[in-house]
Parts: C-alpha cells; structure tokens; sequence
C-alpha cells in the first residue's frame, strides 16, 4: 500500500516546541577579526516557521571583551549551495577596521553592503544590475564580479516558456524547468554545469564581467580580466571534479606561506615557505602528518594554528612554532572546534585570541575565544541557550568490526517509557558533526526520538582505505559496523536488537536500503533520496552529461544490459523481494522523479510504504515548514513501527488507518 503526496504547507495542529526549536536554532559561521584588531564579527543563521524562511543577520563585538556581541546588520536571505545549506561567506574589512563588507541577497539582488560596528550604520554599497558573484576589497578599491544581469535572465526564462525548452545535457530532467529552487532570493530555473549535480542559475555560463569602485560604490567602471586577477579576482569558471580529492590550502603572512596538503587516506604536508630559492620549512610534528583541515597564521608570530580533526569529528586547535619546529596541543574539543568543516575560515585570530564556533553533542552552536597562550576558553554568544532542544544526554561510542575497520558515533539513550523494557533503536549513517540534530541532512529528531522512548544513534563514515571511491564496499563495511554495535548494545542490555529502525540521506540512504536488503536487521526505515535503479541511468543519460562516467567509477555500474548482475547488487528496486522493512520516503521534488522503480514495485506489495514529495526543495531541504513536518513525520513514524504507539491528536487519524492497514497487510 502506497501514499504518494506532495507536501506544500506546515502540519494542521503544531508538534511540539521542542521540535519547532530544533528547527529554528541558530548557527553560526563566518567569524571575522577587523584588521586592528578591536572587533570580531560572524554571521548568524536562523529559520523561522511563521515566514518558512532563513534569515541571516551579522554581529559584532569588541575583542576585549568589553560588552556582548551585538547585531550588527541583516544579512538578507541565504545564497543556496547546489545542495541545498548556505555557506559560510567570509566577510572583508576596510584597511581601517572601520567597516565590514559582505553580500547580502534583498528585493536589488544580490549586492555588496557594508556596516560599521561603532555606530551600527548600514549601507549599500553596490548597484549593479547583475547578482554579484564575488567582490575583493584591496588597496582601497571595491572590485567585484557578475555575469548575467537580472532582466537578461528572467527574459531568457520568458523565452524558454515560450518557445519550449530544447532537452540537452544542461537540462536535468528530476527538476523542474522552471521556478524549480530558490536561486539568489527567487525561484528560477536551472542547469546542469558540471560533474554529477553540479548546477547553476539559467545564463550562468554567460562571460564574466568586472567591476571597480571607490569603497563606496562610487566612481563604477568596467575591468578586464587580468586588473581583476591582479586584484585576486579570478573569473570563477573552474570547478573541483566531484572525485578530485581533498585540494591544498594556502595562506600567507609576513613570515611566509603556508601550504597544507591533504591526501584522501587523511595525511596532510604542512609547509612553510619563506622566500624564493629558500628551502621549505616541514612540520615535522607527529600530529602536522594527518588529519589537519586548516592552519592560520598567529598576528604578529611566526605561529601557525592548525585545526586537526579527530576520530569522531572532534576538532582540535594546535599551535605550531614555525621557527622551532615544535608544535603543542592548544584546546582539544569535544565536537567542532571551527564551525562546520565547509566554512572558509574556521577560527580568526587575534595575536592573543582565537575566535571559534563551537558545537558538541552536548551544545549547540556558539561562539567562543581561546586564549592562544594558555588555551582557555570563554563563551562570547551563545544565541541557543534559551531553546527547548530536549535533556537527553549523548554519549560517544567507538567501536571495531571484526575485520577491524574503525568506527564512531553518537549514541542519545532512550527515555524509559511505560512498561519498561529494552528500548527499539534508530540509527543514521554518515556525519555526526557538532549538536548532530538530525544526522546528516538533518531529518531524524534524535533527541525526539529518544525523548519517546527510542534509542537513537548517528555512525560516522567508515571508509574502505583505497585510492579511489568504492561504494559498495563501502557498503559492506557500513552493514558490518552497524552488526558489531547492534552485538555490543544488545550485549550491554541498552536496546531490543528485534526493534531497530534506520535513515539517512544520500550516501546514508544508500547504506540504510543496502542494511535493509542485505539482512533481517530492520523493522523500520525512513529516506530522504532516491537510490540507484536502471531507470536511472537512462533519466541521467541524454548526451552531453557525464553522470555515467562516476557511476562506473564509484559503483561499477555500466549501462543495465551490460553489467545486469551488479545492477542487481546495487539496486534496491531489484531487491524488493528481500525488503520487508516499512519504508517512509521523504523527498525533494528535484530528486524524486528519477527513481520511480523503487517505489512502483513496493507500492505493488506487502512491504509498507508511504511517499511524500516536498516542493521547490534541493538535495538538502532547506524551507522551515517542510523541515518540521519532516521531524516530526519521522517521530511519528518510528513510533508506531517501533514502538506500536500513536499520536491522539485527532488531525493525525487517517494517518494511522492508514499505517494500520498497511501493518495488517504485510502480515498477510
């Protein structure tokens, strides 16, 4: 039995506050220290379910310590990745210190504003009839970057309407042709532009255009390339191959630059060069050799702080001393250490404070300053403290399989519910980084769910050591941690090993279906994203995309009539035979459309199954409404596969005659 809706609005009766604050806690990233050093800046992330929006706003404080940290300047809508998250942005200070830039997205696009933290005036400073890409501030010139202007693209949607659009390898056909996502504050159209998933808005491969002002926004003339480049402007037209590796890092001083290389197997070369025909400096350090992600120069120091991440994606902060080639630990944290691993600068330094996001299992994002000397640590915000975001108390979990692959994660305890008994458990896979709301995608209320009387836990990536990405050996390993930690939590008397539900986003939705189909191990599973299925293939296939390139790559999947027996490895929809889990999609109506297979097969079965489509959302939704309704589908779901209990609230009813009804069938 199958229901396949399209979500388009909040639920009728509201779940509960504490659901509505796991939704709208803040985050932050960003974090900036003004060039003399008086005041550091961030900006905050918050969602809002009355406006099913995200906002951003920027604060500043003084250093010193002097008073809280202050808002600062609305920071307009968030500027969407691919993928759905905003990234962290770095903002850029005027020589003085006086101001901070940054683009902000408002009814004029995309522009440049800046704002002063002395007084709190805010100003725009751009005009341009084009989104802007990317600026510069340097030497006391503004220069920033734009291709298409906005008329010229909303024009070109007018004629694609119509005149039709032609189908080429640009065009994906999971989203929709037009107003399919939210690009720079409207919904508009987009194309495909590079390996896998890449896209871009329409007319975003138009030429590049440059622009430069006084700083502000006065005296606009138009820049060629190279006084771009000179400025350090690039043209923005190179991507990172989506199985690249892991890139080098850079950043320079007066004592030199720096240089961290990273590998896929974790080891990093952290080098210093001071001058041309001068040789290189080497950390030579033990803990310089693996696992560093970041390395920022001390103000007025030959020292580097480096970020290091730990088993567990626990970041830690060293300090190496460039001239002495010694390196010592600073602060070893319990969770992230610099904010979310994919914010381009993860601490700003002072010459005696470091300034850092931090989130553990235990809090949740805030913004703290280390005492570079000493490594002590004060809060400096703390935007979540008064948020209902559930008592349970996470505990970190390490463990081996039998063929010794190492594997971590964060395991939230049940609370006891009436009638006693060994607690059912839910499991994600993939990342579990910082607070870990709701694993990685962030759809599965774990402290909810434990609030209800179901253990849950979010397993960190375990990767088989090779040179090039293997997933269904990866796969494997994932099935054989997730059987080590089932025998040593069943052993320990923590959960009901016949009660154990699983979900997961992406790669995590992979391994949940691979665990249900490989094993009898799940009652219950919920994913956000369609699986690989012959279908897919062929959706993905028109001329001019090179999606099938990856997939023989990573899966070894070539077209269906040529490689049938690992096609029937991979898919779930070739395995329906063997799921018998109930099963809760969850999707983005970007995505759902490319893999029907799945679904029309267990829609035509026992196995329950229950589908819901979300409009105008990306890999990762992003709209507050559709996130709770999300949560909270997933509590109720698990509940009552795992737990065999309902929700009274009577707008909830034909919910449940429904899940009765596929209960009793998959009996049959």
């Amino acid at each position: 039995m199958v229901t396949f809706l399209m979500a388009l609005a909040i639920a009728a009766t509201p779940p509960s506050p504490a659901l509505r604050d796991m939704v709208e806690m803040a985050t932050l990233s960003s974090v900036s220290v003004s060039p003399d050093q008086r005041w550091v800046a961030y900006r905050q992330e918050e969602a809002s379910i009355a406006e099913n929006r995200r906002r951003l706003s920027w604060w500043a404080a003084p250093t010193d310590g002097s008073r809280p940290p202050a808002r600062l300047a609305d920071g307009g809508e968030p500027v969407w990745t691919d993928a759905g998250p905003a990234d962290a942005e770095a903002p850029q200070w005027s020589s003085d210190g006086q101001w901070l830039y940054f683009r902000a997205v408002s009814e004029t696009g995309v522009q440049v504003w800046r704002a002063r933290p002395s007084d709190r005036r805010v100003e725009q400073v751009t005009q341009d009839p084009a989104d802007i890409e990317a600026f510069v501030l340097k030497g006391g010139t503004l220069t920033w970057r734009v291709r298409a202007t906005r008329e010229a693209i909303r024009q070109a949607e007018r004629d694609a309407y119509d005149h039709g659009v032609r189908i080429d390898g640009a065009v994906d056909p999971a989203q929709n042709l037009f107003d399919a996502v939210d690009v720079n504050g409207r919904f508009a159209a987009q194309r495909l532009a590079g390996q896998w998933f890449q896209r871009r808005g329409l007319l975003g491969a138009a030429p590049a255009r440059f622009y430069e002002a006084d700083p502000g926004g006065r005296a606009v003339q138009e820049i060629d390339a190279a006084a771009a480049a000179s400025r350090g402007l690039s043209s923005g037209e190179t991507r990172a191959p989506l199985f690249s590796g892991p890139a080098a890092l850079d950043a320079t001083s007066s004592y030199g630059r720096l240089t961290i290389t990273r590998a896929r197997d974790g080891s990093a070369r952290v080098v210093v060069s001071r001058s041309a025909g001068a040789a290189p400096i080497v950390c030579s350090a033990p803990l310089c050799r693996s696992r560093i992600s970041a390395g920022v120069w001390r103000p007025g120091r030959d020292q580097i702080i480096l970020t290091r991440v730990e088993p567990g994606y626990r970041q830690s902060l060293l300090v190496w001393d460039v001239a002495r080639d010694k390196v010592r630990l600073l602060a070893k944290g319990d969770g992230v250490l610099g904010g979310d691993p994919r914010d381009v600068a993860p601490c700003a330094l002072t010459q005696d404070l470091a300034f850092c996001v931090s989130a553990t299992p235990q809090h949740p994002p805030r913004l703290v300053a280390i005492d570079l000397d000493e490594g002590a640590a004060t809060i400096v915000a703390e935007p979540n403290a008064s948020r209902a975001l559930l008592g349970v108390a996470p505990q970190r979990l390490a463990w081996r399989d039998p063929q010794g692959n190492q594997f971590t994660g964060v395991f939230f305890p049940a609370v006891p519910v009436t009638g006693g008994g060994k607690p059912p458990l839910f499991i994600t896979y993939y990342t579990c980084q910082g607070f870990a709301l709701g694993g990685e995608g962030d759809e599965w209320p774990l402290r909810a769910l434990a609030d209800a009387g179901i253990a849950a836990l979010c397993i960190n990536k375990t990767s088989v050591p090779t040179d090039k990405q293997d997933s269904v050996a990866n796969y494997r390993v994932a099935l054989s941690g997730v059987r080590a930690i089932l025998g040593r939590l069943d052993g320990e008397g923590r959960i009901d090993v016949r009660r154990i539900g699983m979900g997961g986003l992406s790669f995590g939705s992979e391994v949940t279906m691979w665990v249900a189909t490989e094993s009898d191990l799940l009652t219950a599973v919920s994913i956000s994203t369609p699986q690989l299925e012959p279908a897919y293939y062929w959706i993905h296939g028109v001329a001019g995309r090179d999606n099938h390139a990856p997939m023989r790559v990573a899966w070894g999947l070539g077209a269906p009539d040529e490689t049938p027996e690992r096609w029937k490895m991979v898919a779930p929809a070739l395995k329906t035979d063997r799921l018998r889990a109930a099963t809760l999609m969850q999707m983005s109506e970007q995505e759902y459309r490319v893999g029907p297979e799945l679904l029309a097969r267990l829609s035509n079965s026992n196995t329950p199954v229950e589908a819901y489509v979300f409009a105008q959302e990306p890999h990762i939704k992003v709209q507050p409404r559709h996130k709770l309704v999300v949560y909270q589908r997933n509590l109720d779901w698990f509940r009552f596969w795992l737990l065999d209990v309902e929700d009274s609230d009577p707008a909830k009813s034909e919910q449940y005659v429904r899940w009765r009804a596929m209960r009793d069938r998959a009996k049959t």
